[in-house]
């Protein structure tokens, strides 16, 4: 399995994990209920450099599993 993970902006824009109003916590909560070996992250489109976005994404990603 994988759960699939975005966050969103108030504007309905797709932006880093951690930088929207998802509850990306609540998220990877309910994925511990069911068989999810992934969890994948993908930025469609970012106003900022993508390597800097994906770096973003990454260090709130692992604050969230405690890594």
């Amino acid at each position: 399995w994988q759960l699939h993970m975005k966050d969103m902006a108030e504007d309905g824009s797709i932006t880093e994990l951690g930088n929207g109003n998802v509850d990306l916590a609540k998220c990877i909560e309910a994925a511990a209920n069911i068989p999810a070996e992934w969890l994948i992250y993908e930025q469609d489109y970012s106003k900022i450099d993508p390597f800097e976005s994906a770096v973003i994404s990454l260090t709130h990603l692992r604050k969230l599993l405690n890594r």
